[in-house]
């Protein structure tokens, strides 16, 4: 049985600065400009600035700080959790008018700083009016919620896999100086827009919290002012992920869903109200996006797939593409030097008594093409195309002509992104591309004008910035309406008799729907070596959804028709008996323990020592079907208990499930 997480938006919307005295400033990592550490002097009253971290480090930072104007700045190592409950680290930290975390590993700063006299002088630096900044891991662990890395880090497409894993680890009220947000960095350069979104959805299903997601670039910072005022310096961007009230995400045991995460992505000098989460000024350089355009739906029914592998893409693709076409004249379009790629395809078609033409690029017939009934593009790199966009006037007409006729077409990988009226290309040559300003446009097919596709997003760890900067810029440069992120194993259809895109099989997909989006924006950056600016984009009004089930999604109403058709009769039962982890873990004095139960039933919640004495009963009563949070205060106990392990037991008619939380006094 299914069950969803529909409009529960009252349920937990926080404040983002929580009565805030003080600065932050969180720096996505990497080379920093200048004026981002200026801004810190300059908020902390050119006065004391010390730099921790839980490793030696070189006095360069400290330095650099004093050559700005800070009355002093110098490095503490707090490399033990012993050491950072320590008086003497505490004085040492209160003292200054302004604290920075250097990057490294967000785990360590958890494990050992969590709940110490350490946490506790950042954050009277904070309240006293001073300035905390941090960088990567520094800044990441800034915000209420933080991604801990205690199972190791996670990549992309293993959060979007399963978004609940226990290895998504988030912990909650460490430093906490920007809350109900979740902070992440090195955002576009290490694709993680791919995580980010996953955390939201954990969040927002097992804890009830609707939670600001905030992805900072590399070479970028968030500066926010003490009235909750954040402004985006640097070379990239700051995006942030909200969930609001159109906002539908839905759970069950075969997948998950969401539509309209929504989106505002800003460059330097756009400013951001982090308290009401909504933009709150831009730069002159912001150009205004006509909303009301006429749509350039899909001409023809297109077939993609997440790579150019043709062996995946015969085994993948073309069972369920004949699955609903019986061609009889099947044209292969391809490149010069691709033809031997092409040979199991060819003994496919043989095999399967299907007829097929090949037409090579450069040395093929219009006719060829006049005589097809479907067109499949196999070819690695989409400019080798060019003749038929930007080149052969006959061949271009006779492609455009079976297109407007309804042509289906089938096109392998990066082929895929000729679907457009233009298409991003670059993007696999050169590992900096994006950053240096190499990407390009191209004319591709306009099959549907309004779209911009990336296949094999995140398949190569060193082409992360390239292929997540790609479709953002796509969208941006050809006031284009949606975006189409694929993994490698993904294939989909998009019909043009119904606006429909189709995924068969393989990894979540993501799409991008820029049809709301007003303003756009554009990185000024340009690094040496470079040939433009960085290519990271401002755009407003986003909306991103994700779906790991197959599902149909309208590309007009921008939802997922197969949830859609079942939002009005939602059913908000939980599937099973669930005990989640208690959060915060460890905790001081209170923690809270969440839990569902699929049916009407007797619950009863208690607390044990180690050696299974019982310490108290939390929860004793009958409760209809749904999830609930409880509270557990060890201040309210009758007697102290000390720190150490202790058990939670949540019993019903139909079962019962312990687990274990560490209170520490």
């Amino acid at each position: 049985m299914k069950y969803f997480i529909p409009y529960l938006f009252a349920f937990f919307i926080p404040l983002a600065m929580s009565h805030s005295q003080g600065y932050v400033a969180a720096l996505g990592g990497g080379s920093v400009p200048d004026h981002v550490y200026e801004w810190m002097v300059e908020k902390s009253d050119n006065g004391k600035i010390v730099v921790l971290s839980y490793s030696d480090a070189s006095n360069s930072l400290p330095e650099f700080f004093k050559s700005l104007g800070a009355s002093d700045s110098y490095n503490i190592t707090i490399d033990s959790r012993d050491k950072a409950d320590q008086q003497s680290i505490y004085d040492e930290i209160v003292s200054a008018n302004a604290v920075y975390l250097r990057g490294g590993n967000q785990w360590i700063y958890v494990r050992d700083w969590k709940s110490t006299r350490t946490e506790e002088a950042i954050r009277e630096v904070f309240n006293s009016g001073g300035v905390v900044g941090g960088t990567s891991a520094g800044a990441m662990v800034l915000s209420e919620y933080v991604f801990t890395a205690r199972y190791g880090t996670v990549y992309p497409p293993d959060a979007l896999q399963n978004p609940t894993a226990v290895q998504l680890d988030l912990e909650s009220d460490f430093i906490n100086v920007v809350s109900g947000a979740l902070i992440d960095t090195h955002f576009i350069e290490r694709g993680r827009f791919g995580r980010l979104i996953p955390f939201l959805f954990k969040l927002y299903v097992q804890r009830g919290a609707n939670v600001l997601g905030i992805g900072i670039d590399d070479q970028t910072a968030l500066c926010i002012d003490s009235d909750g005022i954040g402004t985006v310096k640097g070379t990239g961007a700051v995006a942030f992920y909200t969930i609001t009230g159109d906002t539908f995400i839905a759970s069950s045991p075969q997948g998950y869903t969401l539509e309209n995460i929504k989106v505002d992505q800003l460059v330097e000098d756009w400013q951001y109200n982090i308290v009401q989460r909504e933009i709150l000024s831009m730069p002159g350089t912001a150009k205004q996006v006509d909303t009301e355009r006429e749509w350039e739906l899909p001409a023809t029914t297109i077939w993609l797939s997440g790579q150019d592998d043709v062996a995946f893409n015969v085994t993948n693709l073309m069972p369920y593409f004949f699955e609903e076409h019986d061609p009889d004249n099947l044209l292969i379009i391809t490149t010069p030097g691709y033809c031997s790629s092409l040979t199991p395809l060819t003994e496919y078609l043989e095999d399967e008594e299907i007829p097929f033409t090949i037409y090579e690029t450069g040395s093929g017939s219009p006719s060829a093409i006049e005589a097809a009934e479907v067109m499949l593009f196999a070819g690695h790199n989409p400019v080798d195309f060019v003749e038929l966009t930007e080149g052969n006037a006959s061949v271009a007409d006779a492609i455009s002509q079976k297109i407007y006729v309804k042509t289906p077409i089938i096109l392998f990988g990066n082929a895929g992104k000729l679907a457009g009226a233009l298409f991003v290309n670059g993007v696999d040559e050169e590992e900096w591309a994006a950053y240096l300003g190499k990407m390009t446009l191209h004319n591709g097919l306009s099959a549907f004008g309004d779209f911009i596709f990336q296949p094999s997003v995140f398949d190569d760890i060193d082409f992360y910035e390239n292929r997540s900067s790609s479709v953002l810029w796509g969208l941006m440069k050809n006031r284009s309406r949606l975006g189409l992120y694929l993994q490698p194993e993904a294939i989909v259809s998009i019909c043009a008799q119904t606006g429909v895109l189709r995924r068969y099989n393989g990894s979540p997909y993501l799409i991008v729907d820029a049809k709301h989006t007003e303003w756009v924006d554009s990185s000024r950056y340009r690094t040496s070596g470079s040939v433009g600016p960085r290519q990271v984009v401002a755009m407003t009004g986003l909306l991103y959804h994700v779906s790991s089930i197959e599902e149909n999604y309208s590309i007009e109403a921008g939802e997922f028709g197969i949830v859609t058709s079942k939002k009005e009769d939602i059913a908000t039962i939980p599937a099973e008996l669930t005990l989640q982890q208690n959060y915060p873990n460890p905790f001081n004095n209170q923690t809270i323990i969440l839990f569902s139960i699929p049916r009407e039933n007797h619950v009863k919640l208690q607390v044990y020592d180690i050696l299974g004495n019982k310490i108290t009963t939390i929860l004793n009563s009958r409760l209809s079907a749904g999830r609930y949070d409880v509270s557990f205060d060890t201040t309210a106990l009758p007697v102290s208990i000390s720190s150490g392990v202790y058990f939670y037991r949540l019993q019903t008619d139909s079962g019962s499930i312990v687990r274990k939380m560490l209170y520490v006094r």
